[in-house]
Protein backbone atom coordinates (compact mmCIF):
# COMPACT_ATOMS: atom_id res chain seq x y z
CA UNK A 1 0.00 0.00 0.00
CA UNK A 2 1.25 3.48 -0.88
CA UNK A 3 2.56 5.49 2.07
CA UNK A 4 0.71 8.79 2.60
CA UNK A 5 1.47 11.99 4.48
CA UNK A 6 -1.10 10.85 7.09
CA UNK A 7 0.97 7.71 7.73
CA UNK A 8 4.12 9.80 8.23
CA UNK A 9 2.31 12.22 10.57
CA UNK A 10 0.90 9.34 12.64
CA UNK A 11 4.28 7.64 13.06
CA UNK A 12 6.02 10.93 13.81
CA UNK A 13 3.31 12.06 16.23
CA UNK A 14 2.91 15.48 14.58
CA UNK A 15 0.41 17.18 12.29
CA UNK A 16 0.30 16.93 8.51
CA UNK A 17 1.16 20.62 8.39
CA UNK A 18 4.41 19.94 10.26
CA UNK A 19 5.30 17.14 7.85
CA UNK A 20 4.67 19.48 4.93
CA UNK A 21 6.91 22.13 6.47
CA UNK A 22 9.69 19.59 6.96
CA UNK A 23 9.40 18.47 3.34
CA UNK A 24 9.71 22.09 2.20
CA UNK A 25 12.57 22.77 4.66
CA UNK A 26 10.70 25.51 6.53
CA UNK A 27 12.94 27.49 8.92
CA UNK A 28 10.15 27.44 11.51
CA UNK A 29 10.79 23.77 12.30
CA UNK A 30 13.72 22.93 14.64
CA UNK A 31 16.60 21.04 13.02
CA UNK A 32 16.26 18.13 15.46
CA UNK A 33 12.61 17.69 14.46
CA UNK A 34 13.49 17.88 10.76
CA UNK A 35 16.15 15.22 11.10
CA UNK A 36 13.82 12.90 13.04
CA UNK A 37 11.00 13.26 10.52
CA UNK A 38 13.30 12.95 7.51
CA UNK A 39 14.54 9.70 9.00
CA UNK A 40 10.95 8.43 9.18
CA UNK A 41 10.27 9.60 5.60
CA UNK A 42 13.35 7.78 4.34
CA UNK A 43 12.61 4.62 6.34
CA UNK A 44 9.03 4.48 5.03
CA UNK A 45 10.17 5.38 1.48
CA UNK A 46 7.60 8.16 1.25
CA UNK A 47 7.60 10.35 -1.88
CA UNK A 48 5.38 13.46 -1.63
CA UNK A 49 2.78 13.77 -4.37
CA UNK A 50 4.27 16.92 -5.87
CA UNK A 51 7.72 15.32 -5.92
CA UNK A 52 6.35 12.17 -7.51
CA UNK A 53 4.78 14.29 -10.25
CA UNK A 54 8.08 16.05 -10.89
CA UNK A 55 9.91 12.73 -11.04
CA UNK A 56 7.40 11.42 -13.55
CA UNK A 57 7.64 14.49 -15.82
CA UNK A 58 11.40 15.24 -15.80
CA UNK A 59 11.15 17.41 -18.90
CA UNK A 60 13.44 20.30 -17.99
CA UNK A 61 16.11 19.36 -20.58
CA UNK A 62 18.69 20.55 -18.05
CA UNK A 63 21.54 18.43 -16.70
CA UNK A 64 23.75 19.19 -13.70
CA UNK A 65 27.38 18.10 -13.77
CA UNK A 66 28.37 17.91 -10.09
CA UNK A 67 32.06 18.12 -9.19
CA UNK A 68 33.72 17.53 -5.83
CA UNK A 69 34.23 20.95 -4.26
CA UNK A 70 36.60 19.58 -1.59
CA UNK A 71 39.25 19.05 -4.25
CA UNK A 72 40.45 22.55 -5.22
CA UNK A 73 42.83 21.19 -7.84
CA UNK A 74 39.92 19.83 -9.87
CA UNK A 75 39.16 23.34 -11.08
CA UNK A 76 42.76 23.78 -12.26
CA UNK A 77 42.90 20.48 -14.11
CA UNK A 78 42.72 20.81 -17.93
CA UNK A 79 41.49 17.23 -18.19
CA UNK A 80 38.36 18.17 -16.20
CA UNK A 81 37.55 20.89 -18.72
CA UNK A 82 38.07 18.39 -21.53
CA UNK A 83 35.53 16.06 -19.88
CA UNK A 84 33.09 18.96 -19.49
CA UNK A 85 33.64 19.87 -23.14
CA UNK A 86 32.70 16.35 -24.26
CA UNK A 87 29.58 16.38 -22.08
CA UNK A 88 28.54 19.80 -23.29
CA UNK A 89 29.00 18.91 -26.96
CA UNK A 90 26.66 15.92 -26.72
CA UNK A 91 23.99 17.73 -24.72
CA UNK A 92 24.17 20.83 -26.93
CA UNK A 93 23.61 18.67 -30.01
CA UNK A 94 20.54 17.15 -28.32
CA UNK A 95 19.00 20.43 -27.11
CA UNK A 96 19.94 19.96 -23.47
CA UNK A 97 21.57 22.52 -21.22
CA UNK A 98 24.52 21.55 -19.01
CA UNK A 99 24.97 23.32 -15.66
CA UNK A 100 28.02 22.99 -13.40
CA UNK A 101 27.91 22.79 -9.62
CA UNK A 102 30.08 21.47 -6.80
CA UNK A 103 29.42 19.69 -3.52
CA UNK A 104 31.41 18.51 -0.53
CA UNK A 105 32.17 14.78 -0.26
CA UNK A 106 30.05 14.41 2.86
CA UNK A 107 26.90 15.75 1.23
CA UNK A 108 23.75 14.71 3.04
CA UNK A 109 21.67 12.42 0.84
CA UNK A 110 18.35 14.02 1.70
CA UNK A 111 19.74 17.48 0.97
CA UNK A 112 20.99 16.21 -2.38
CA UNK A 113 17.60 14.72 -3.21
CA UNK A 114 15.79 17.96 -2.38
CA UNK A 115 18.20 20.12 -4.40
CA UNK A 116 18.70 18.02 -7.50
CA UNK A 117 15.64 15.77 -7.73
CA UNK A 118 12.60 17.07 -5.86
CA UNK A 119 13.31 20.63 -7.04
CA UNK A 120 12.29 19.54 -10.54
CA UNK A 121 15.13 21.57 -12.04
CA UNK A 122 17.06 18.71 -13.63
CA UNK A 123 16.36 15.81 -15.93
CA UNK A 124 19.46 13.98 -14.71
CA UNK A 125 22.90 14.43 -13.14
CA UNK A 126 26.51 13.66 -14.02
CA UNK A 127 28.40 12.77 -10.83
CA UNK A 128 32.08 12.87 -9.99
CA UNK A 129 32.92 9.45 -8.52
CA UNK A 130 34.34 11.12 -5.39
CA UNK A 131 30.80 12.13 -4.37
CA UNK A 132 29.19 8.72 -4.76
CA UNK A 133 28.47 7.33 -1.31
CA UNK A 134 26.56 4.03 -1.13
CA UNK A 135 23.69 5.83 0.62
CA UNK A 136 23.34 8.34 -2.22
CA UNK A 137 23.39 5.70 -4.95
CA UNK A 138 20.85 3.52 -3.17
CA UNK A 139 18.52 6.51 -2.98
CA UNK A 140 19.01 7.44 -6.63
CA UNK A 141 18.29 3.86 -7.65
CA UNK A 142 15.18 3.73 -5.46
CA UNK A 143 13.84 6.88 -7.13
CA UNK A 144 14.95 5.65 -10.57
CA UNK A 145 16.44 9.10 -11.18
CA UNK A 146 18.81 9.23 -14.19
CA UNK A 147 22.48 9.64 -13.33
CA UNK A 148 25.90 8.63 -14.59
CA UNK A 149 29.19 8.45 -12.68
CA UNK A 150 32.45 9.61 -14.24
CA UNK A 151 35.60 8.03 -12.82
CA UNK A 152 36.73 5.00 -10.85
CA UNK A 153 33.86 3.45 -8.89
CA UNK A 154 34.62 0.40 -6.71
CA UNK A 155 31.24 -0.10 -4.99
CA UNK A 156 29.10 -3.18 -5.60
CA UNK A 157 25.93 -1.07 -5.81
CA UNK A 158 24.66 -1.16 -9.43
CA UNK A 159 25.35 2.12 -11.21
CA UNK A 160 25.95 3.60 -14.65
CA UNK A 161 29.68 4.34 -14.78
CA UNK A 162 32.02 5.63 -17.48
CA UNK A 163 35.74 5.65 -16.76
CA UNK A 164 39.17 5.48 -18.40
CA UNK A 165 40.69 2.01 -18.46
CA UNK A 166 43.94 3.07 -16.78
CA UNK A 167 45.05 -0.49 -16.10
CA UNK A 168 44.96 -1.24 -19.81
CA UNK A 169 46.85 2.02 -20.32
CA UNK A 170 49.70 0.85 -18.10
CA UNK A 171 49.67 -2.51 -19.82
CA UNK A 172 49.80 -1.23 -23.41
CA UNK A 173 52.51 1.33 -22.57
CA UNK A 174 54.72 -1.38 -21.09
CA UNK A 175 54.03 -3.88 -23.85
CA UNK A 176 54.87 -1.19 -26.39
CA UNK A 177 58.37 -0.94 -24.91
CA UNK A 178 58.62 -4.73 -24.61
CA UNK A 179 57.97 -5.04 -28.34
CA UNK A 180 60.89 -2.68 -28.89
CA UNK A 181 63.08 -5.40 -27.40
CA UNK A 182 63.68 -3.62 -24.10
CA UNK A 183 64.50 -5.71 -21.02
CA UNK A 184 64.92 -3.23 -18.15
CA UNK A 185 61.73 -1.21 -18.09
CA UNK A 186 61.04 1.11 -15.16
CA UNK A 187 57.78 2.69 -14.04
CA UNK A 188 58.37 6.13 -12.51
CA UNK A 189 55.57 8.18 -11.01
CA UNK A 190 54.28 10.05 -7.99
CA UNK A 191 53.47 8.24 -4.75
CA UNK A 192 49.69 8.47 -4.52
CA UNK A 193 46.62 6.58 -3.39
CA UNK A 194 44.52 7.82 -6.32
CA UNK A 195 42.82 4.85 -8.01
CA UNK A 196 43.72 5.86 -11.58
CA UNK A 197 47.44 5.96 -10.69
CA UNK A 198 47.29 2.61 -8.89
CA UNK A 199 45.56 1.07 -11.90
CA UNK A 200 48.32 2.34 -14.19
CA UNK A 201 50.92 0.68 -11.99
CA UNK A 202 48.91 -2.55 -11.93
CA UNK A 203 48.81 -2.52 -15.72
CA UNK A 204 52.59 -2.11 -15.81
CA UNK A 205 53.00 -5.00 -13.36
CA UNK A 206 50.75 -7.26 -15.42
CA UNK A 207 52.67 -6.62 -18.63
CA UNK A 208 56.05 -7.07 -16.91
CA UNK A 209 54.94 -10.34 -15.33
CA UNK A 210 53.58 -11.73 -18.60
CA UNK A 211 56.87 -10.81 -20.32
CA UNK A 212 58.93 -12.53 -17.59
CA UNK A 213 60.79 -9.31 -16.84
CA UNK A 214 61.81 -7.75 -13.53
CA UNK A 215 59.62 -5.09 -11.94
CA UNK A 216 61.34 -1.76 -11.34
CA UNK A 217 59.02 0.83 -9.82
CA UNK A 218 60.11 4.23 -8.51
CA UNK A 219 57.43 6.23 -6.69
CA UNK A 220 58.33 9.80 -5.80
CA UNK A 221 56.94 10.90 -2.45
CA UNK A 222 57.28 14.66 -2.93
CA UNK A 223 55.01 17.55 -3.78
CA UNK A 224 55.26 18.27 -7.49
CA UNK A 225 56.58 21.76 -6.72
CA UNK A 226 59.48 20.16 -4.83
CA UNK A 227 60.48 17.58 -7.44
CA UNK A 228 63.66 18.34 -9.38
CA UNK A 229 66.32 16.35 -11.20
CA UNK A 230 68.57 16.80 -8.15
CA UNK A 231 65.90 15.35 -5.85
CA UNK A 232 65.29 12.54 -8.30
CA UNK A 233 68.97 11.63 -8.37
CA UNK A 234 69.74 12.03 -4.66
CA UNK A 235 66.67 10.29 -3.22
CA UNK A 236 65.08 8.00 -5.79
CA UNK A 237 67.23 6.91 -8.73
CA UNK A 238 69.50 4.00 -7.68
CA UNK A 239 73.25 4.22 -8.28
CA UNK A 240 73.09 1.18 -10.58
CA UNK A 241 70.26 2.68 -12.69
CA UNK A 242 70.42 0.73 -15.93
CA UNK A 243 66.99 1.20 -17.50
CA UNK A 244 66.58 0.89 -21.25
CA UNK A 245 62.92 2.00 -21.09
CA UNK A 246 60.71 4.10 -18.82
CA UNK A 247 56.95 4.36 -18.43
CA UNK A 248 56.16 7.75 -16.84
CA UNK A 249 52.98 8.39 -14.87
CA UNK A 250 52.38 11.83 -16.41
CA UNK A 251 53.93 14.66 -18.41
CA UNK A 252 55.35 16.51 -15.40
CA UNK A 253 57.26 13.47 -14.21
CA UNK A 254 58.51 12.84 -17.76
CA UNK A 255 59.96 16.36 -18.07
CA UNK A 256 61.88 15.94 -14.79
CA UNK A 257 63.21 12.57 -15.96
CA UNK A 258 64.26 14.04 -19.31
CA UNK A 259 66.19 16.79 -17.51
CA UNK A 260 67.86 14.19 -15.28
CA UNK A 261 68.83 12.01 -18.26
CA UNK A 262 70.18 15.01 -20.14
CA UNK A 263 72.36 15.99 -17.15
CA UNK A 264 73.68 12.41 -17.02
CA UNK A 265 74.40 12.47 -20.76
CA UNK A 266 71.92 9.63 -21.34
CA UNK A 267 70.35 10.13 -24.77
CA UNK A 268 66.68 9.63 -25.67
CA UNK A 269 65.81 7.46 -27.59
CA UNK A 270 69.23 5.97 -28.46
CA UNK A 271 70.25 5.01 -24.91
CA UNK A 272 66.81 4.83 -23.34
CA UNK A 273 63.26 4.95 -24.66
CA UNK A 274 60.46 6.74 -22.87
CA UNK A 275 56.67 6.80 -22.96
CA UNK A 276 54.36 8.85 -20.75
CA UNK A 277 50.70 9.08 -19.88
CA UNK A 278 48.70 12.15 -21.00
CA UNK A 279 48.92 13.64 -24.47
CA UNK A 280 49.28 17.32 -23.59
CA UNK A 281 51.07 20.17 -25.37
CA UNK A 282 54.13 19.36 -23.22
CA UNK A 283 54.36 15.93 -24.81
CA UNK A 284 53.91 17.26 -28.33
CA UNK A 285 56.48 20.06 -28.14
CA UNK A 286 59.16 18.58 -25.88
CA UNK A 287 62.56 17.91 -27.44
CA UNK A 288 62.49 15.10 -28.23
CA UNK A 289 58.69 14.88 -28.55
CA UNK A 290 57.15 12.34 -26.18
CA UNK A 291 55.38 9.13 -27.07
CA UNK A 292 52.20 9.02 -25.02
CA UNK A 293 49.36 6.93 -23.73
CA UNK A 294 46.49 9.07 -24.97
CA UNK A 295 43.72 9.34 -22.37
CA UNK A 296 40.74 10.65 -24.34
CA UNK A 297 38.96 12.66 -21.65
CA UNK A 298 36.80 14.44 -24.23
CA UNK A 299 35.43 11.06 -25.32
CA UNK A 300 34.97 10.18 -21.64
CA UNK A 301 32.66 13.18 -21.16
CA UNK A 302 30.86 12.66 -24.48
CA UNK A 303 30.21 8.98 -23.71
CA UNK A 304 28.96 9.74 -20.19
CA UNK A 305 26.52 12.28 -21.63
CA UNK A 306 25.30 9.74 -24.18
CA UNK A 307 24.72 7.14 -21.46
CA UNK A 308 22.74 9.63 -19.35
CA UNK A 309 20.71 10.84 -22.34
CA UNK A 310 19.71 7.25 -23.14
CA UNK A 311 18.67 6.69 -19.51
CA UNK A 312 16.45 9.78 -19.64
CA UNK A 313 14.83 9.06 -23.00
CA UNK A 314 14.35 5.30 -22.67
CA UNK A 315 13.70 5.17 -18.89
CA UNK A 316 15.73 1.95 -18.86
CA UNK A 317 16.78 1.11 -15.29
CA UNK A 318 19.52 -1.39 -16.24
CA UNK A 319 23.03 -0.37 -15.06
CA UNK A 320 26.30 -0.76 -16.94
CA UNK A 321 29.97 0.20 -16.83
CA UNK A 322 31.83 1.51 -19.88
CA UNK A 323 35.62 1.68 -20.05
CA UNK A 324 37.28 4.12 -22.47
CA UNK A 325 40.34 2.42 -23.92
CA UNK A 326 43.57 4.46 -24.18
CA UNK A 327 45.77 4.39 -27.27
CA UNK A 328 49.47 4.87 -28.06
CA UNK A 329 50.75 7.93 -29.92
CA UNK A 330 54.30 7.26 -31.07
CA UNK A 331 56.78 10.12 -31.17
CA UNK A 332 60.55 10.68 -31.07
CA UNK A 333 61.17 9.55 -27.47
CA UNK A 334 60.61 5.88 -28.29
CA UNK A 335 61.63 5.51 -31.94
Amino acid sequence: MKVTINDIAQVAGVSKATISKVINDSPSIPLSTKERIRGIIAEMNYIPNAHATLLAKRTTNTISYILCGDNESVFKDPFVFSIIGGCNKFFYDHNYELNLSSLAKNIDTESFVRKYIYSGLYSGVVLSSELCSPELLIKLNELNFPYVIIGYYPSEIPADVVEIDNKTGGEIATNYLVRKGLKKIYYIGAQTSLPFAINRINGYKKAISESNLEENIILINERYSKISSDVLFSKYIPADFDADGIVCSDNFISTIIMKYLNEKNIHIPNDIKLITFDNTMIAQYSIPSLSTVDIDTYKLGFTAAEVLFNKITTKNSDKKSIFIKPSIIERESSL
